[in-house]
């Protein structure tokens, strides 16, 4: 389902995905309540090198807050930035026969993803191959994430993300980048 939030145009993969981006209480698999989830994309400027045409797309992420107690939920943000005229392909949309960029989450022990992505607005791009959407500019990718007993410590997020950097003219090898965010679990 394709809804607009914040003026952008979002796929949600779940009605759990789009509740979470409307502001509404959601619960997870096992039914425990979830009731601090954003209403707006999360307000952060995560520190990225800049993009080159050696290397169109940068990446960083980040947990906010970085600091949570169990039984509290942080958001896990992916930042892209991308060199002016280069873009990766969209997440959720069909962009047949570039690689669309994917992200997998390894959560440790102790912590639970409560929703789906919320990708940012794709562009749409049209060729002699097809209709295609990608992403361009800076970007925020994010996700929901419920500490549970089990997690403590200073701990590791860590998620895959596989995408293919393009021009209207050329296209990088599809690349892989493994991004580490800390989240500092406490139990007080």
């Amino acid at each position: 389902m394709v809804v607009t939030v914040f003026g952008h145009l979002v796929r949600c993969t779940s009605v759990c995905g789009l509740i979470a981006i409307m502001g509404c209480t959601a619960s997870t698999p096992d039914s425990q309540p979830i009731t601090n989830l954003p209403t707006k994309p999360p307000d952060v400027d995560i520190d990225l090198e800049e993009p080159t045409s050696i290397t169109p797309a940068v990446f960083g992420a980040a947990v906010i807050p970085a600091d949570a107690k169990v039984g509290e939920t942080v958001t896990f943000v992916i930042q892209a930035a991308m060199a002016d005229g280069w873009h990766i392909y969209a997440a959720d949309l069909d962009s047949t026969p570039s690689v669309s960029t994917s992200l997998k989450l390894a959560l440790p022990a102790g912590v639970k993803a409560v929703d789906q992505w919320v990708y940012p607005e794709a562009k749409e791009y049209t060729s002699e191959l097809g209709k295609s959407y990608a992403y361009e500019g800076r970007v925020s990718f994010y996700r929901q994430l419920l500490i549970t007993d089990g997690a403590s410590g200073n701990t590791p997020i860590r998620c895959s993300l596989k995408f293919q950097a393009c021009t209207d003219a050329i296209c990088h090898q599809p690349k892989e980048r493994e991004l580490v965010a800390t989240l500092n679990i406490s139990h007080h």
